[in-house]
């Protein structure tokens, strides 16, 4: 985890493109694929979490990389 937090810290258009790629398979799997109702909301939802966590993890990494403001913070440590 740490490994990926620094590289996506070191590379913040790759998260953002990550994310984006995230963010248009949910919305394909949402408005363009006829599967139940069911399966498309859990497919979907896990695609949105997996383009927030890909986010959360850019933002954290470039905090990390470029700032001192998570530095102190005890989540982050190590």
């Amino acid at each position: 985890m740490k490994d990926m937090v620094i590289t996506l810290g070191h590379h913040p258009i790759i998260g953002g493109a990550i994310s984006g790629i995230h963010i248009a398979i949910g919305y394909l799997i949402g408005f363009m694929i006829d599967i139940p109702p069911v399966v498309m909301q859990l497919v979907q939802l896990c695609v949105w979490m997996g383009g927030i966590a890909v986010s959360f993890i850019t933002v954290v990494g470039w905090l990390k990389n470029n700032t001192n403001l998570i530095d102190h913070w005890q989540i982050f440590k190590k």
